[in-house]
């Protein structure tokens, strides 16, 4: 196994246990072995994220684009990261995240999610329809469409 596989494998356990701190290190370090290491940078922004440091946070997702454009996490946690701040760029990402990927329950529900608090009804109802296409099972895109 790599050091960068290491690293990375430390901040994973680091981020679930809730030191996102330590998590932010390892992740860093993770990227110094292997700069091209996207889902490093990816758990990067998302314990930045958590620590509500957002524009450090979407430098990280930011950079997991310019090593692969359609990574789809990256374009999850970008919307994620502008919800109660920009919800037409939250949105806009959750668009780009399902396109990306177009089996990504989650996505879709976000999306609708943007949509709703955008007063788009109609279109957040389309979209958690498509979540539940994908995962007939999902709570939550249930529980927004009883909203």
């Amino acid at each position: 196994m790599s050091a960068a596989q290491n690293y990375f494998d430390e901040a994973e356990g680091f981020e679930f246990n809730g030191d996102y701190e330590k998590a932010v290190t390892h992740y860093q370090k993770a990227t110094e072995e292997d700069p091209v290491f996207v889902h490093a940078y990816n758990g990067w922004g998302n314990a930045l994220l958590k620590l509500n440091r957002l524009p450090e946070a979407r430098q990280k997702y930011e950079k997991c684009l310019e090593l692969d454009a359609t990574y789809q996490w990256a374009l999850y946690n970008l919307g994620k990261s502008y919800e109660g701040v920009d919800i037409v760029k939250a949105a806009t990402y959750y668009e780009k995240a399902t396109k990306a990927e177009p089996l990504y329950a989650d996505a879709f529900n976000a999306w609708g999610n943007s949509l709703l608090d955008q007063g788009k009804k109609e279109e957040a109802i389309e979209k958690y329809h498509k979540c539940l296409e994908i995962d007939t099972d999902y709570l939550w895109a249930l529980y927004n469409l009883g909203r």
